[in-house]
């Protein structure tokens, strides 16, 4: 430790020639600096190299101000090489004056003193000056200089000012380096702490404001290019919280515990288990229609128009209400000032409450107000009385600005403005969904029940601002976390019960009914009790017992007085103490979700999908309801009518398409036309009579069979070898075993791959072993490469095994080569790409990507790779390598570089498609451009991202009734995003409920597609999954990527053998 804390610190003196060591400059701060104006993100944009940031790349400040303006405390993200991840810094300083700032910056390798930072200028909406340092040596100073920006984007204006007022104060602007603001927008956030702990502070309290400036930026996007950036989530201007508009209640004040309290802690976003009516996804995780401010992906040449014209027209309704209002309906932003100056926010809007009735409907944070009137005049003058000391206070109103249709501040109002609505309707929200508690379901015989509730959001799409509304179901156990802990005791035994506990119950949420919130549970204290004591902030900071507050507040006696208390985080309404921990007594807590033993439960399962599928009449019926409920309700309405709002009765009708019927291939070329209003579209018949497109001969292969299983196999094998007229199936070599066991599995793999070498090992496995699946699949795909099929005994009943006996022979013959069936593409020289990356689900730390390509035309052959990376850095440079060896191959086989390349990528989080945006399809074009020896620009690749899991549902009118589109259903206008190139596609058949769609966004396009081409193309993609003989909902080569990376991430956890890569060895 000793020699590599001697080499870092060499390391950082060796460093020190790179700064700026000189005389003291002269700073010049500003005269007054308004801390709350001031406060929010601010993105570096240029600085002098200084001793803290010498391996860091970019950087984002968070400056946070308490109410009273007498603490202020900054949380610097950084994104750095020097520890190989992304981390966060935690610094504060105290102000001693205004706009001078003193801190203490860690720094591990050397002890700096205390540095005194200037604030130059600031205009708060575009840019900030900083400078100041510290003294070095014996006469020397430590210069350091920033230039910061509300956005990565900064003006040559603003630029220009901001080296004037470094040079003003003597600071030498050409040492300054500009900083990779794009790549802060897609790395800054996802780092890890470093264990840096907050110091407190102080600020004094006669700053004055700088007048007539308004705070935050006020983004345009209706002017933006395509890949300019919007104002990410949590970079959009704080202005507009559930607080302006609603008066939230905050998290109970049980159980802080001083113990902990200095604990640093990331707050993490609360998970809670839901069902959606999607039967086929119940997992809620869709990014669809969450509320983020992302950038403008929008391809130049589609800015126009992004639709599609082949099809047959159908007219279709979607889960989505229009928001009514005039055609000029728009926001206003006004800066207000007070003279004298008001520090309390609530005061400043207890004086504007004043005069309410001139303003219409508005929302105002203390400094910025938004209104739907436009006052007469630009600066509008207006007077109150402030109550605590009768001091006649002047109100100055100064118009900043009309917002234009696309600014991200409209999301944000409307979903704040929808849930002030919501809350006369006596829904119970929790998280962003509402709940509807009277209508809940007891599932007496599984002991948990069933709340039905809406998730909802409110945004701009192509022309209307549109309420999206999908129904949900949350599962909320009956039994509370004390009997899960009497029934783990009576389980494990008291030796081994902390630990069963902890991993059952961590990362477990909780329902709490005294205050009707959820929280997720961190960890369990068992040294801590109800009768253990904290200090309550509500009784007078007394020591009190967890026994005697709640039987005080909440009028509940705790029966158990011995049991561990749950840790979790408080709510983060105060960002500087978010650190906080909160204990939660087991006896007042309910789980929420299902356990990985209730949903093995096959009764269970069949129970909650009885009571949540939901026929699609019915589905449609449910969302008219809630709207017909919301109108009726007068208040509810009222909260629009003050803002000239209504919200519409009936769903949404949207134009959508029919794609034309497709040609699946099938041996000899010959075709069979299919088509997506056949409800139950399956080719296995026709497969079954006209054979495989290119099939291969099975003659060399060996079966591994557990002895009791033998005779079941056989006639396993004969159905198998019957099922289709051109594979031909030899007669396998069979080995017996008499154990079932991984190592019995894995020792006769190795034994009969010694001598000998097989086209395929089929392997017949228990039901329900997922070790023995482990093992064979390692044993094959990382020690051997030998292609390997595996089928559990449960595909032996007699009355199923022709068709699985089918379904195993189209694999089988993927997987040594063949390929079952092709589709008309009209299109040469074509590569298709699939790409997902995914968790190692035995290391979280590790991820794993796979990348599958097609290599010729019928898209029967491919080429596949599987690599690990730990960060987004990993990630590019592996996709970047797979995908040259790819068109290497691809070169090889056709003699030529594909003509077009698309990629088509699986959902990821909204956030990090900036992140894909702005460095991974650069980082492949600039590869890609010295294999094709043309400009970078000038690539022909297209890259999509895929979204699966939508909440998005189409309705079509058949003989009255709703009913789900017919498949190959495209639909690209009305509800679709005006900053994207997206479109729908219905791929998904479903026997029960409502079906959804798949989502594609066209990120990048240089391929010289029509957007009609490029959906039929997707569409034609979308048959050629070989796991089903029908339409999949992801094109084919992303779904066997998913397959690959699945394998490695969940299977094996390990990179294949690369020999394995020329055939679909993972199907």
């Amino acid at each position: 430790m000793f020699l590599i804390f001697c080499l870092l610190s060499l390391f950082a003196a060796n460093s020190m020639a790179q700064l700026s060591v000189l005389q003291r400059p002269h700073f010049k701060p500003m005269d007054y600096l308004n801390l709350t104006r001031f406060a929010g993100y601010w993105y570096e944009y240029e600085r002098i190299p200084n001793i803290f940031e010498l391996a860091v790349r970019c950087s984002r400040a968070k400056v946070m101000v308490d109410e009273n303006q007498s603490t202020v405390s900054l949380l610097f993200s950084e994104t750095g090489s020097f520890s190989g991840k992304d981390y966060k810094v935690l610094t504060t300083g105290t102000q001693k004056r205004a706009a001078v700032f003193e801190f203490k910056f860690p720094l591990y390798l050397i002890n700096i003193n205390l540095a005194t930072i200037y604030v130059l200028d600031t205009d708060y909406e575009n840019f900030v000056v900083l400078a100041g340092g510290f003294p070095f040596g014996d006469h020397g100073f430590l210069q350091m200089a920033w230039i910061n920006s509300r956005t990565p984007e900064l003006s040559h204006e603003h630029h220009a000012r901001a080296l004037e007022a470094l040079r003003n104060s003597g600071v030498a602007t050409d040492a300054l380096v500009r900083i990779n603001m794009m790549e802060c927008t897609a790395k800054i956030g996802r780092g890890r702490a470093r264990g840096i702990r907050p110091l407190k502070l102080e600020t004094l309290r006669n700053i004055r404001p700088l007048p007539h400036a308004a705070a935050g930026p006020a983004a345009q996007w209706a002017a933006r290019r395509p890949g300019q950036l919007q104002t990410s989530s949590d970079e959009c201007p704080a202005e507009l919280s559930d607080e302006t508009i609603i008066k939230t209640d905050t998290s109970p004040e049980p159980m802080q515990s001083e113990s902990m309290q200095s604990e640093s802690m990331q707050s993490e976003p609360m998970q809670t288990e839901v069902i959606n009516n999607n039967n086929d996804n119940q997992d809620n995780d869709s990014d669809e229609n969450k509320n983020k401010c992302d950038i403008m992906t929008r391809p130049s040449q589609w800015i126009e128009s992004k639709k599609g014209i082949s099809g047959k027209p159908i007219t279709l309704r979607a889960n989505y209400l229009k928001l009514i209002a005039a055609p000029d309906w728009c926001l206003h932003k006004y800066h207000v000032n007070f003279e004298p100056e008001e520090n309390s926010i609530a005061i400043r809007k207890a004086l504007i409450g004043l005069h309410q009735k001139k303003f219409g409907g508005y929302v105002f944070n203390g400094t910025v107000m938004y209104s739907n009137q436009r006052l007469p005049n630009d600066l509008t003058e207006l007077s109150g009385v402030r109550q605590t000391d009768k001091q006649s206070i002047k109100i100055s109103i100064q118009f900043i600005d009309t917002l234009e249709k696309l600014d991200p501040i409209y999301t944000q109002f409307f979903n704040v403005l929808l849930k002030k609505a919501f809350i006369h309707l006596n829904l119970l929200f929790v998280g962003e969904n509402i709940f509807d508690l009277h209508l809940k379901t007891d599932i007496n015989e599984h002991n948990i029940e069933l709340w039905p509730g809406y998730n909802t959001s409110i945004c701009q799409h192509e022309q209307d601002v549109l309420m999206f509304a999908d129904i949900t179901y949350k599962i909320v156990r009956k039994e509370n976390m004390l009997m899960t802990l009497n029934r783990i005791k009576e389980t494990y035994g008291f030796e081994n019960f902390e630990a069963a506990c902890k991993a059952e119950m961590i990362g477990t949420t909780v329902w709490v009914d005294y205050n009707d919130k959820s929280y997720k549970i961190y960890d369990i204290d068992f040294s801590m009790t109800p009768l253990s004591k904290f200090q309550s902030k509500i009784q007078e900071e007394q020591d009190v017992t967890f026994l005697e507050y709640y039987q005080t507040k909440n009028n509940i006696l705790i029966n158990d007085l011995k049991q561990p208390l749950l840790v979790t985080r408080s709510s983060e309404h105060n960002p500087i103490r978010s650190d906080d921990i909160v204990y939660l007594v087991p006896e007042l807590c309910r789980a929420i979700g299902l356990s990985d033993t209730m949903k093995s439960d096959s009764k269970l399962m069949e129970a909650l999908a009885e009571r949540s599928r939901i026929p699609v009449e019915s589905y449609a019926q449910k969302i008219i309801a809630i709207s017909k409920r919301f109108n009726e309700n007068p208040s509810a309405v009222a909260e629009l009518t003050k803002w000239n709002l209504q919200l519409d009765q009936q769903l949404v009708t949207i134009p959508g398409r029919i794609l034309p019927d497709s040609k699946i291939i099938f041996a000899n070329n010959l075709t069979v036309e299919v088509s997506g209003l056949d409800p139950n579209l399956n080719w296995t018949s026709q497969l079954k009579v006209h054979g495989l497109f290119r099939p291969v001969l099975l003659n060399n292969w060996v079966i591994i069979v557990p002895k009791r299983l033998a005779k079941n196999v056989r006639g396993f094998i004969s159905c198998l070898q019957q099922s289709l007229n051109n594979f031909q199936v030899r007669e396998p070599h069979y080995i017996e075993i008499i154990k079932d066991s991984p190592q019995s599995y894995s020792n006769e793999i190795d034994k009969y791959l010694s001598h000998t070498n097989p086209q395929l090992m089929f392997c017949v496995i228990p039901e329900d072993s997922s070790d023995v699946y482990s093992a064979i699949k390692k044993k094959c795909c990382v020690d051997h490469s030998v292609p390997n099929q595996l089928v559990s005994s449960r595909c032996f009943k007699p009355n199923s095994m022709p068709m699985i006996a089918t379904k195993v022979a189209i694999q089988m013959n993927c997987k040594i080569g063949g390929s079952p069936w092709s589709v008309h593409i009209p299109l040469n020289s074509l590569m298709i790409i699939g790409f997902e990356s995914r968790r190692d689900t035995s290391q979280p730390d590790r991820f794993f990507s796979a990348m599958v390509a097609s290599l010729d035309k019928h898209m029967g052959r491919f080429i596949s790779k599987v690599s690990t990376h730990t960060d987004d850095i990993g990630l590019i440079n592996n996709f970047v390598i797979n995908i040259t060896a790819a068109l290497h191959k691809f070169h090889e086989i056709n003699g030529a570089l594909p003509e077009k390349i698309i990629i088509y990528r699986i959902s990821v989080q909204e956030e990090q498609i900036t992140n894909i945006f702005l460095n991974e399809i650069s980082q492949i074009q600039l590869k890609l451009a010295d294999l094709y020896k043309l400009p970078k620009d000038d690539i022909p690749m297209a890259y999509v991202v895929v979204n699966k899991k939508v909440n998005t549902h189409f309705f079509t009118e058949c003989f009255g009734r709703a009913v789900n589109p017919p498949l190959g259903t495209v639909v690209d206008d009305i509800i679709t995003c005006p900053t994207k190139y997206d479109f729908y596609i219905s791929g998904k058949t479903v026997r029960n409920g409502s079906a959804t769609p798949t989502l594609f966004n066209v990120i990048h396009d240089n391929v010289a597609l029509q957007p009609d081409k490029m959906q039929l193309l997707t569409f034609r993609l979308m048959f050629m999954n070989f796991n089903c003989s029908g339409i999949w909902h992801l094109p084919g080569p992303l779904q066997f990527a998913r397959k690959l990376v699945k394998l490695a991430a969940e299977g094996i956890h390990c990179e294949p053998n690369s020999k394995l890569g020329s055939t679909l060895y993972f199907l």
